[in-house]
């Protein structure tokens, strides 16, 4: 049966985007923000290679426990689509990628395959366009000389080909999987003239050759990378871009502490930082800058995705395969001791893997969601019906 092919300028997993095709900006930025001025930042880690994609070693991108990825500007390479994976996620639309190099993408409905229509004016830092045998030479050398991570997220494509110099068409091993359109469009574009002789284990501290707003212009080993807004960023007059990458500079300190990231953050030596110990939220927060106003303590909400903590037990272990023995120990768990005692009211009892983003559970199963689960209401336990567990 002929499958029904679409075009569009972005992707989503639920078939609608936000935005049109001839949006202007995302919502959550101001398209006029002035440029300027220079950033410091932590990180809590070690420096030890600039190279994003080696095996070995570890990369910028996997400091902890301060993810600035999010905030796009460690991506020397960028993706052929935004919005999702580890380059500038989406702070408003839950699995959903506009196009980045890709200036449109084709597709039909079993997902079996996906075309990628490149952007004619993308470029590298050193001029060279950007074509699809760059997105052909970055799958392939990705998935036989890259990090474990490029490996998995491949593993579900069959091959690659090229249908001219600015179209390529990626084919999966199995069809009806919309989720693995992403794993193609989340692929980063590597510059082939600049890979292909040499190893992938390039000089540790050899900045890449990227495309993105940013480059490297500054290391000192071991301790920062000081990162330089490119002035004719091919990119930054498209709407996914518009109103970010505002900074001129921006400069990663490493730390191998967070509790000593902090006290550089209150000796003035970084900007900002980003609190996630509770404790240190409540009580530690009382230095001279707070008080007279020279540091802002603020509580910034949001609805994208974060990691939630949580404790999964074993159930392939004997002592654990039994429901009620892990509804005992879920009892014993005294949230509200925990939480008043130890982390002074900071939080609130999760009712979802995916709390405050799109994806969290309210209220009842709706109309369709419970069509949905009804085929299987004769598996579920007494409690977990669909008319009767929230969603």
């Amino acid at each position: 049966m002929t499958q029904k092919t679409h075009k569009s300028h972005g992707l989503s997993r639920f078939d609608d985007l936000k935005y049109p095709a001839d949006f202007s900006h995302v919502e959550y930025v101001n398209p006029d923000a002035p440029k300027g001025g220079h950033l410091k930042i932590a990180a809590v880690g070690i420096l030890d290679t600039l190279n994003p994609y080696t095996p070995t070693g570890t990369p910028i991108l996997e400091a902890r426990p301060i993810n600035y990825f999010f905030l796009g500007f460690l991506g020397l390479n960028e993706p052929l689509m935004a919005g999702t994976g580890n380059y500038s996620v989406a702070a408003d639309e839950p699995k959903s990628a506009y196009g980045l190099i890709a200036e449109s993408v084709e597709h039909p409905d079993n997902s079996q395959w996906i075309t990628f229509n490149l952007r004619k004016d993308a470029r590298f830092h050193d001029g060279h366009p950007i074509t699809a045998a760059d997105v052909v030479f970055s799958y392939h050398f990705l998935k036989t000389k890259g990090s474990v991570r490029y490996q998995m997220q491949l593993s579900l494509i069959d091959r690659v080909e090229i249908i001219n110099d600015n179209s390529v068409r990626f084919y999966f091993k199995s069809s009806g999987n919309r989720e693995q359109l992403f794993s193609a469009a989340e692929l980063p574009v590597l510059p082939e003239h600049y890979w292909s002789d040499a190893s992938i284990k390039k000089a540790k501290l050899d900045p890449p050759l990227g495309s993105g707003p940013y480059k490297i212009t500054k290391v000192v080993p071991g301790t920062s990378i000081t990162f330089s807004r490119v002035q004719d960023y091919w990119g930054k007059d498209l709407p996914i871009n518009r109103g970010k990458y505002n900074f001129d500079q921006i400069t990663l300190y490493f730390y191998q502490d967070v509790t000593v990231a902090f006290e550089a953050f209150k000796a003035g030596t970084v900007d900002m930082h980003f609190e996630r110990v509770a404790k240190r939220w409540a009580d530690a927060y009382d230095f001279p800058d707070v008080i007279n106003g020279r540091v802002l303590k603020v509580e910034i909400p949001s609805k994208s995705m974060t990691i939630t903590p949580v404790c999964v037990l074993n159930t392939r272990h004997p002592s654990l395969d039994n429901l009620q023995v892990r509804k005992a120990l879920a009892y014993l768990m005294d949230f509200e001791w925990s939480n008043r005692t130890l982390f002074d009211h900071a939080y609130i009892r999760s009712a979802s893997y995916f709390p405050y983003s799109a994806y969290a559970a309210e209220g009842l199963p709706s109309e369709e969601e419970i069509a949905v689960l009804s085929p299987y209401k004769n598996a579920l336990p007494e409690g977990a019906q669909p008319d009767q567990c929230p969603a």
